[in-house]
């Protein structure tokens, strides 16, 4: 009997060391299901409009991020979209509450103005294929990505994007 107990208790006891590992391991998944419910959101106001979001802005392909003062791409996605966007005031994007500013939507009082964080509370960037080329350049390696109009990534842990050297963490979704 004290040797069953005993072995109970050793289970329990590295099974509560295991815990923080797999908690650990569900952000890069998170970080996915966010990059990827972002390109579909994406993907479904072109699909309603036939234009992808901010085109009107420029007409050369450009990388959009989900926080910070500049940010419009969420509000634009998740709140009634201005007339000059589209008549039809559509949601396109819903997500669970961040928490702490992390993996999840952070609404003003007004719910004017969104912002969508990773779960290191990081931003999250979009690059638009806003020449309609049907193709980007990866913004990291600088290869072609051909049958693409949309890709968004998470900086991952190191919160770091732009080369390749900080980029082997970063997080990919990618929409045709």
């Amino acid at each position: 009997m004290l040797i069953q107990i005993s072995i109970c208790l050793a289970i329990i006891v590295g099974l509560s060391f295991l815990k923080p590992s797999f908690a650990h391991d569900r952000r890069p998944a998170n970080a996915k299901q966010g990059a990827e419910s972002l390109a579909k959101a994406c993907d479904a106001f072109y699909e309603e409009y036939q234009s992808l979001p901010l085109a009107n802005r420029t007409a050369a392909d450009a990388v959009q991020i989900t926080t910070g003062k500049a940010n419009n791409i969420m509000t634009l996605l998740c709140n009634p979209i201005p007339l000059t966007e589209g008549p039809k005031y559509q949601n396109f994007f819903g997500y669970r509450e961040a928490r702490e500013k992390k993996d999840g939507l952070l609404r003003n009082e007004a719910g004017t103005y969104v912002e969508f964080f990773d779960p290191w509370g990081n931003p999250y960037y979009v690059l638009f294929d806003y020449d309609y080329s049907g193709s980007l350049k990866h913004p990291s390696t600088g290869e072609t990505l051909e049958k693409i109009r949309i890709l968004v990534w998470s900086p991952g842990p190191d919160g770091k994007t732009g080369t390749t050297g900080f980029d082997k963490d970063n997080i990919y979704a990618r929409r045709r």
